[in-house]
């Protein structure tokens, strides 16, 4: 150790002008010159614990989900537990939260399937995506890159309502798991419900052209894309996690460029091509949820589709 000190106190003239003058002089009116110098790599225990022992803990999160609000506003443990008793009737407690992730144990696995059925609720307005709880996962490095959102679809010709080319349609809007089954239901609705996997953090896919291939001026029929259970989205750049008046697209110029860049990406992804339409919004209000939109919280036994 006084080897090191002497290393760095050394005087010889070859190591002095290796410092600018400026910095050699600040070095002088130092009380202390090492304090300038601080250990840049770190080192500390590696701990593992055995897997005999973490399974006492793992057993206690049987019934336990995952949650992540989706929005820029973080309520509180007790906010969300407030919410948990008056919607959810006291079937889960609060057990954590991290940022805007949370820990929700539920007093039963019957409960607990009946919301991941569900798998996103409304609170105050703020969209909670549900998932199941993995272990060795520390809540503040939960993530979600992907939720099941129901979507309508209408303007559809009726040939376009039955299973196989409604899938075909829809899947403009992302991964179609699942679709309305019951072919007579979907000849009497006057909309295709999809089920659609979706990024969160992207923009939502707006309303689109269907072309009918007729070859002549009505080949082209607009259809309107209206998302079950999303109460508020920004208008200007599409996303779910803040609304208009939060966003960071300020001018003209930059939503214009916005658009040019999200068609782009659209383009290239699922190799179509786009038609502007100078009327229409990229992303209408009516794009959100119509039915009980007084909402602004939705209760867990709900049954949702």
């Amino acid at each position: 150790m006084d080897d090191f000190y002497h290393d760095l106190s050394s005087s010889d003239a070859e190591s002095q002008d290796s410092f600018p003058t400026s910095t050699h002089h600040f070095l002088e009116d130092q009380e202390d010159p090492m304090e300038l110098f601080t250990l840049t790599h770190r080192m500390c225990s590696l701990k593992k614990v055995p897997k005999e022992k973490l399974a006492q803990g793992i057993s206690r999160h049987a019934t336990t989900l995952m949650g992540f609000l989706l929005d820029v506003r973080s309520f509180s443990r007790a906010k969300m537990q407030q919410y948990v008793r008056n919607y959810w009737e006291g079937k889960a407690v609060v057990q954590r939260k991290e940022g805007n992730a949370y820990l929700f144990k539920f007093r039963s696995k019957e409960y607990m399937l009946m919301a991941l059925h569900n798998s996103s609720y409304l609170i105050d307005g703020a969209m909670l995506v549900l998932s199941r709880w993995y272990s060795k996962t520390p809540l503040r490095r939960v993530y979600i890159n992907s939720i099941l959102i129901w979507v309508r679809l209408y303007g559809l010709p009726s040939e376009y309502l039955i299973l196989d080319a409604g899938r075909d349609v829809a899947s403009i809007l992302g991964e179609v798991l699942d679709i309305k089954s019951d072919e007579f239901d979907i000849q009497e609705n006057s909309y295709l419900q999809v089920r659609v996997r979706i990024n969160p953090h992207d923009p939502l896919k707006s309303d689109f052209f269907l072309d009918l291939d007729l070859g002549n001026d009505d080949n082209i029929v607009w259809i309107d894309v209206q998302c079950e259970r999303m109460h508020k989205f920004c208008r200007r750049c599409g996303v779910i996690e803040h609304p208009i008046k939060r966003c960071e697209i300020l001018t003209q110029w930059e939503l214009e460029r916005y658009a040019d860049n999200f068609f782009h990406q659209e383009s290239l992804q699922n190799q179509m091509d786009f038609c502007w339409d100078e009327w229409q919004e990229l992303f209408p209000l009516s794009m959100g949820a119509e039915d009980n939109s007084h909402k602004s919280s939705t209760k867990l036994s709900e049954k949702y589709m």
